[in-house]
């Protein structure tokens, strides 16, 4: 059975919020003018929490200084914040997401994930999705990006195309011509330093990054040189925490990955550990026995290194 996954995703939520209850109450909406969410703009430590679509047009961004944002744009509406108001807003599109399918998994205040696996029947995903953020919008009043893909980090890296209200997807076959153009910094996880050492040796896309071999990324980021070999079970993960281990990785596909982490930064440890969010990857925790095949072994922290030339 093919894997399903929706990534729901709030467009602009805060904001997206505040206009609700406005509207609500017979003012403008804030999302037809550039207008944000902040705090006081008098406090010069106020950052902008979200940005209408107008108001990101004119270059606003999400935690930029109150201060910029004024600059930038001097007849910016700004709200306050309502953290009771965004919780029950919350709670009301989860509510309807709960209705398509109980498996869900909260990501954020704003988005969550849903596995329509067994629950999709003869239907199409995409009738399915569009029925959903159509709901959502005829009956709480703001609208929602929802991503489809076979695991969790495809469905969110789909739902954060083009934006507001629209359904993408992104399947397997469809990653070469979707995702492998864009900027390595829309990979998930990946941050501002990350990117920036990337770019220096020149690569500047997701494809690009996909081309390069794990052990040269390695050399360049950090982290983990991946080699695999086949073999028959199929269940436990254990993240690298330590400084220098041999970790085995049993996959759904079944092959054993071991994995030698030189330190806890590197991207084997930035999964959640109760999701199968990369493709074919159950990530768990079991024990493991040290009598098994897939055995880690982990130095004690107590024993020194012998460098060449040092009295021990």
């Amino acid at each position: 059975m093919k894997r399903v996954i929706f990534h729901i995703d709030v467009n602009s939520a805060f904001l997206s919020w505040s206009a609700v209850r406005q509207v609500r109450e017979g003012k403008p909406d804030l999302r037809l003018v550039p207008s944000v969410v902040s705090g006081d703009p008098n406090d010069r430590r106020s950052i902008v929490t979200a940005a209408s679509m107008p108001a990101k047009k004119l270059g606003i961004k999400t935690a930029q200084p109150i201060s910029m944002a004024m600059r930038t744009c001097p007849g910016l509406v700004i709200v306050r914040g309502d953290w009771a108001w965004y919780k029950t807003c919350s709670e009301q599109f989860t509510a309807i997401c709960r209705d398509y399918s109980p498996i869900l998994q909260k990501f954020s205040i704003d988005e969550c994930f849903l596995d329509m696996t067994l629950y999709l029947g003869r239907r199409d995903p995409v009738t399915v999705a569009v029925e959903l953020k159509n709901r959502i919008r005829s009956e709480l009043g703001f609208t929602v990006n929802v991503g489809i893909g076979p695991n969790k980090l495809l469905a969110k890296m789909a739902s954060d195309f083009e934006k507001p209200d629209k359904v993408h997807t992104l399947w397997k076959e469809e990653i070469e011509r979707k995702m492998w153009p864009l900027g390595v910094r829309d990979l998930l996880w990946v941050g501002k330093r990350t990117e920036e050492r990337l770019i220096a040796y020149g690569i500047n896309t997701i494809g690009e990054l996909a081309r390069t071999s794990p052990a040269a990324l390695a050399r360049l980021v950090g982290g983990a040189a991946f080699t695999t070999r086949p073999t028959e079970s199929t269940t436990a993960l254990l993240r690298p925490t330590s400084r220098k281990r041999r970790v085995t990785v049993r996959s759904e596909r079944s092959h054993t990955i071991s994995i030698r982490q030189k330190n806890s930064t590197g991207p084997c440890s930035m999964w959640p550990a109760s999701s199968p969010i990369g493709s074919g990857v159950t990530i768990s925790r079991h024990p493991v026995s040290p009598s098994s095949s897939s055995t880690a072994t982990f130095p004690s922290p107590s024993v020194r290194r012998r460098w060449p030339g040092r009295p021990t």
